[in-house]
């Protein structure tokens, strides 16, 4: 809201009579009929003939004034002031010069000075309010006086109570002072005396936002929206509609979580956030395609976003559904695509071998899904789980390690069959044989973490320690976040009675992997029995706990 305009036109009292076709009468006329530039030539005529009339020069400044010739406007006001140095609407219109210069410590003084000397004490007043919102030229700048412009909007208010704008405005002033309460009670006064200022209630709504109100912030949008649709309002309804979204999804209500994120992207059709929120309505609906193709669109307008995790398991439980309703092959391909776009998700390997040994009767294929599930780190129950078919699919396909053993005489430079074979005679305790497949895997592909770290179970298997030390090692050498192997040598050190570097080893695990259950546990462990850190061991044991009762067994197809 501007300052109150003040400086209206007016005839000048003089000690003899002034002639109709006096400059200065003319130059009122001109005013009255809107033809400024006539008038400012009558006033400039005025005050050549009375120098000493201070009507005539204030009059000419008012007029420089509004045509933009500012300091021409100070320059009559000061000669007015040297005239009449006590009139008090002398100083009030310098001061809305002032203003318009910018010059706000010369408008508050002038305004002071206004008031004073008798003048407008509620425009001076307003416009004195509006002169302490600024700061270096800034409204509501860094460190703006809003105890004074307060201060003088309720002088304001002691006058004219029922002035809205004046409420108004100083709502808007305890906004930005950070006085939220003050400025919603303020703004409502407002809207008391006036319940058409779409402003208030538009701001209204941004302190209802920024308290999480999202229902009262959308009633109080809606409103300002109903009295001028003119206002650019999509960004605070998307926030208000996407807060609601949330609350009702955080909550388990997908449906109406679904109703309010869709009219929030109508609002903000290219908003990421909004965007992966539907994602989640959708796949609490379980309805997985949508969800991927929402999460999808989110991850494509920002690539930093990390969706990886999200989008995996939509594609997973997607899988699930499709495998329950018989349409394995189907299935396969969504378990795939969870792979593919989240790699550590080991519930999406496990899902995949109880498909291929149940569904497809492919034993082969679901051994080498459960043991990739085992080297991702499950929780506790889901690793009991898939180790139990892991050991049940070898066992079971008596012709499995036959096929392994043909495959590996007619493809003797294939790495890969060499470890799953290993893998094979390791389920079956056949530790020596498993020593040289993977060996010979390890010849020709050196860099197989994995291969390094099932070669250190074999070889700790058969009680040599130092080998089994040197090929956990070798996994973190070519993989230094592999947990599994970090835990192991961990577990190696401790067994050894190394207990510092078995701590170092558990204390890295659970930096890359803090849901790592078992090095939460053996961690606890460590710290109460040897180190007697009772605090540090509880945190870990609790954590262990934790994690063992909230890991609910995979769910498999």
């Amino acid at each position: 809201m501007g300052p109150f305009e003040g400086g209206e036109l007016r005839s000048a009292t003089a000690a003899v009579p002034i002639p109709l076709a006096d400059p200065f009468t003319r130059g009122v006329a001109y005013t009255g009929r809107g033809d400024i530039e006539k008038s400012i030539a009558e006033f400039q005529k005025s005050v050549q003939l009375n120098p000493s009339d201070p009507a005539a020069h204030l009059n000419l400044g008012i007029l420089y004034g509004s045509v933009g010739k500012l300091d021409a406007a100070v320059a009559e006001f000061d000669r007015a002031l040297e005239i009449n140095p006590g009139s008090p609407e002398i100083q009030f219109n310098r001061g809305i010069v002032f203003m318009r210069q910018g010059k706000q410590r010369q408008a508050i003084s002038a305004f002071e000075k206004s008031i004073i000397l008798g003048g407008d004490n509620i425009a001076a007043n307003y416009n004195l309010a509006i002169c302490y919102e600024y700061s270096n030229g800034v409204r509501y700048g860094a460190g703006f006086d809003a105890e004074k412009s307060i201060y003088h909007y309720r002088k304001v208010l002691e006058k004219r109570p029922d002035a809205a704008v004046v409420y108004y405005n100083a709502g808007i002033v305890c906004m930005h002072a950070g006085d939220t309460a003050l400025a919603e009670k303020a703004l409502r006064m407002a809207l008391d005396r006036d319940p058409s200022l779409a402003d208030a209630y538009f701001q209204i709504a941004v302190i209802m936002l920024k308290k999480q109100a999202y229902q009262g912030a959308l009633r109080n949008l809606i409103e300002a929206q109903r009295i001028d649709s003119r206002l650019p309002l999509a960004p605070q309804l998307a926030e208000a509609y996407g807060g609601l979204g949330k609350f009702f999804l955080d909550n388990g209500d997908f449906d109406s979580a679904r109703k309010y994120i869709e009219q929030a992207l109508e609002q903000a059709p290219s908003n990421a956030q909004g965007l992966i929120l539907m994602g989640r309505a959708y796949r609490g609906l379980q309805r997985y395609a949508e969800a991927v193709d929402y999460f999808t669109r989110a991850r494509s307008l920002d690539s930093r976003l990390p969706l990886a995790r999200e989008i995996a398991e939509a594609y997973m439980l997607w899988g699930d559904d499709l495998a329950a309703e018989g349409l394995c092959e189907r299935a396969v391909t969504e378990y795939e695509n969870a792979i593919s776009t989240d790699p550590a998700l080991g519930r999406s390997y496990a899902r995949l071998g109880k498909l291929y040994d149940l569904g497809f009767e492919d034993r082969g294929k679901a051994a080498y899904y459960y043991r990739k599930a085992l080297d991702t780190g499950l929780a506790p129950a889901e690793t009991e789980e898939v180790r139990k078919a892991l050991a049940d699919a070898v066992r079971e396909d008596d012709s499995l390690m036959e096929k392994y053993r043909t495959l590996v005489a007619r493809n003797p430079d294939d790495a890969t069959l060499h470890y799953n074979l290993g893998v094979i005679y390791q389920a079956r305790g056949k530790m020596d044989s498993a020593i040289e497949e993977y060996t010979q895997a390890l010849r020709l592909d050196q860099g197989n973490s994995i291969a390094h770290y099932n070669l250190g179970l074999a070889y700790e298997k058969k009680r040599m320690r130092s080998a089994a030390l040197r090929e956990y090692k070798l996994a973190l050498q070519y993989d230094p976040r592999y947990p599994r192997a970090g835990y192991a040598l961990g577990r190696l050190y401790e067994e050894w009675g190394a207990y510092k570097e078995a701590r170092e080893q558990y204390e890295r695990v659970i930096e890359i992997a803090p849901d790592y259950a078992d090095a939460q546990l053996a961690l606890g462990l460590l710290l109460k029995r040897r180190f007697k850190d009772a605090k540090g061991a509880e945190k870990h044991l609790a954590r262990y706990e934790a994690l063992k009762k909230n890991a609910a067994p995979a769910a498999m197809p």
